[in-house]
């Protein structure tokens, strides 16, 4: 699977060879919110407080979740599940020369990888997925994938805000 960025807002889809799963848009460049929808459910991130330092996820309008970024520059994605319990995935940046993003559960098992991969051709960021935890729903991995990815995005545009 991979993410590929389709335009200048930073909007991206999540896919692999012969089929979009899921399309994310954001509502400006790269801004702090983003909608889509999954299977008839609309999901929607968007910010808690003015440092964007803490999102909402929201799903049919209903608060289900954070996404909060830490200050030692991990992102914890807390998630209540059908039944109201709260589930919570740590994205962390790993490696230098190989610069990816791996997703941990609770328990600190390695879930998933993103590994960013700039062009510089359309300027934009697309991600290498690797998924290595094989029991998990569809909809659920596509969750943290799209989860996992706006926190990444973020991440790197603060990065690049930093380095100006």
């Amino acid at each position: 699977m991979k993410i590929e960025s389709i335009d200048s807002k930073g909007s991206f889809v999540i896919k692999d060879e012969s089929t979009d799963f899921l399309k994310v848009f954001y509502k400006k460049w790269f801004s702090s919110q983003a909608e889509t929808d999954l299977n008839g459910i609309e999901l929607t991130i968007r910010p808690k407080d003015i440092w964007q330092s803490k999102f909402d996820i929201l799903k049919n309008g209903i608060d289900k979740g954070d996404i909060i970024f830490t200050w030692k520059g991990d992102i914890v994605i807390s998630l209540e599940d059908k039944i109201g319990n709260s589930n919570e995935w740590i994205v962390k940046t790993k490696g230098f020369w190989d610069y990816r993003f791996e997703v941990f559960n609770s328990i600190e098992k390695l879930i998933l990888t993103l590994k960013p991969n700039f062009n510089w051709k359309n300027f934009k960021y697309n991600y290498e997925i690797k998924i290595l935890e094989k029991g998990i729903s569809e909809n659920e991995i596509l969750e943290l994938i799209l989860y996992s990815c706006f926190g990444a995005n973020l991440y790197k545009s603060k990065q690049d805000d930093m380095e100006i």
